[in-house]
């Protein structure tokens, strides 16, 4: 990977870190580094452990996302419910 490659693949991770949180699935301290906003101590919440264990079966992540393929933009709670039907 080159340099670019592996910046935006970071910014790619830090913005679904910050999605998974705004759903209220993690929480975390927040850095300051050369202007990025990292997350540091990086906690489930109850909430995200109630998730984790809903979808934790292979076949039960599997399913998921056979029914959500082909939904654009799907947020995390609605996946969730996909995988709890």
């Amino acid at each position: 990977m080159t340099p670019k490659n592996d910046q935006a693949e970071a910014e790619r991770v830090l913005a679904h870190l910050k999605l998974i949180e705004e759903a209220g699935f993690t929480k975390s301290m927040v850095v300051n580094l050369h202007g990025y906003r990292l997350p540091q101590d990086i906690e489930l919440t109850w909430e995200g452990r109630k998730f984790v264990d809903d979808i934790r079966a292979p076949d039960t992540w599997g399913k998921t996302k056979e029914r959500a393929k082909g939904v654009a933009n799907i947020g995390f709670c609605f996946l969730w419910e996909i995988a709890k039907a």
